[in-house]
């Protein structure tokens, strides 16, 4: 079933604080949890960016840590819907991937280690690509997270492709997973 998105401006990121999560409801506790631990060399890089003031600078920070100190400017693609989702956390480091899945793997890992509750988003958005006879339209697969707004009990769509982080217009909304290893049964049906 595919939803639409409410776009939400990302206006609860900038105003949410690490120290929101504090005392956030047990009933998130499977959004916190975390089946593959970050590298040590990696993590010892992020560590700290928890000191931000608000959740969207933390973010952005994360992301230029990743994508520039460590990747250098040098991204690798996935080769494959399944290498961008199924890759373990230390290869898609290791490999430099920057896809919108491994995006939502590595941050929404770091994120939950941080304590902050992140639901992986696969979804489809339509690209219209000129061709010189007409507009065509492609759907595409892509992945966001949603991040839980402690102070309005409410999921934020973020875009982790996106440098302003907010979700695509014609962003849609497929299923929800814990992680994408979650995601495996329904690949293997075919059913994505």
């Amino acid at each position: 079933m595919i939803n639409k998105i409410q776009l939400n401006d990302n206006g609860g990121l900038e105003r949410i604080k690490l120290s929101d999560y504090l005392y956030i409801n047990k009933n998130l506790s499977e959004w916190l949890e975390i089946k593959e631990e970050i590298p040590n060399e990696f993590w010892e890089m992020i560590k700290n960016t928890n000191q931000e003031l608000n959740l969207k600078l933390m973010i952005m920070r994360i992301k230029d840590i990743w994508l520039y100190d460590l990747y250098k400017g040098k991204n690798n693609t996935a080769r494959s819907f399944y290498d961008s989702r199924f890759s373990s956390l230390s290869q898609m480091i290791k490999r430099k991937m920057a896809t919108c899945g491994s995006s939502v793997k590595i941050i929404g890992i770091i994120l939950r280690r941080f304590g902050i509750p992140v639901k992986f988003i696969h979804g489809i958005t339509n690209s219209q690509k000129k061709s010189f006879i007409k507009r065509r339209i492609f759907i595409e697969r892509h992945s966001w997270l949603e991040i839980y707004n402690p102070n309005k009990n409410e999921w934020i769509p973020v875009d982790l492709t996106e440098k302003d982080l907010n979700i695509r217009k014609d962003a849609n909304r497929i299923k929800e997973y814990h992680d994408w290893d979650e995601m495996k049964k329904d690949y293997k049906k075919r059913d994505i």
